[in-house]
């Protein structure tokens, strides 16, 4: 699927907000964060947990998310190690939830943890060192997705949702 264009209305704070009480009874504040297509919000509760909210371009298809929230799930349970951000369920226990925005469009909202740090193309220089742990990290969660694959072809199968 491509994506062309960005939403004539995105999601506003306020509707992130309500959106993460209503499905996940997490009651926060938000900041916008960038997205290329979607909306997403990172939330932090008054006990100072933190969330990344992802409101899904109208176009997106739910088999899109339901992959990465599926990898993320597996990931999750056989890469506990890898510092990762984890799927929340809603309230009714899915991996998303479908909405019909303010707009009239209908989108799929997933929520994440928050993973505080700094991203790699902020960091100057790239020592050996980051690199080597770069790869280290990259081997140890294809190990783990590769897991999921021999998994898959033993006749197991992802659930949706």
């Amino acid at each position: 699927m491509l994506l062309e264009s960005a939403v004539a209305h995105p999601i506003s704070i306020e509707e992130a907000i309500r959106l993460a009480s209503d499905l996940y009874e997490i009651a926060a504040v938000a900041e916008r964060l960038p997205g290329e297509y979607d909306d997403n919000f990172h939330l932090i509760t008054t006990d100072g947990r933190e969330f990344v909210l992802k409101v899904t371009h109208p176009a997106r298809e739910s088999a899109f998310i339901d992959l990465q929230s599926q990898a993320l799930k597996h990931l999750a349970e056989h890469a506990k190690q890898l510092h990762l951000p984890r799927v929340v369920p809603t309230r009714t226990g899915d991996l998303y939830a479908e909405i019909s925005a303010a707009d009239g469009t209908i989108r799929l909202v997933w929520m994440l943890t928050f993973v505080t740090g700094t991203v790699l193309a902020k960091v100057r220089p790239h020592s050996d060192g980051l690199l080597e742990n770069l790869g280290r990290y990259l081997g140890e969660l294809d190990s783990a997705l590769q897991n999921r694959s021999e998994e898959r072809r033993g006749g197991k199968e992802w659930r949706s949702r």
